[in-house]
């Protein structure tokens, strides 16, 4: 199905292509396994709708530490990272009446949940 977001389009899609790049960078070249897997899906929470896209890599997921401040601005753990790919795609999605959340998963690796409220048209 369709899933209409109200949403500046050129943001949005810098802020997912910076979470699916950072996901491939975060998996070790050398790494057996190494898999992006993306989902999205609509979810009813009370009277509204979100669309939920979850990006889950393969990687060493992040440290605990590290945990709470990957969104800050210059904060990164590449080498050769500038710390904003993150903090960007946090940014647009908070604008976008959005939440944007990571966490590390069971099978290694780490998943963020980027979730907007779904147009009130899109409902009908």
């Amino acid at each position: 199905p369709n899933i209409h977001i109200l949403a500046d389009e050129r943001m949005l899609r810098q802020a997912l292509l910076n979470l699916f790049r950072n996901a491939a960078e975060a998996i070790p070249s050398d790494k057996q396994k190494r898999l992006v897997d993306i989902r999205v899906e609509v979810d009813d929470a009370g009277r509204n709708q979100w669309a939920t896209v979850e990006v889950k890599d393969t990687g060493d997921g992040i440290p605990a530490a590290d945990l709470h401040r990957i969104f800050i601005p210059f904060f990164t753990t590449k080498p050769s990272g500038h710390g904003v790919g993150l903090a960007l795609a946090h940014r647009v999605v908070t604008q976008h009446n959005g939440t944007l959340s990571a966490a590390n998963h069971n099978g290694g690796g780490a998943v963020f949940t980027m979730r907007l409220p779904v147009a009130n048209e899109a409902l009908s």
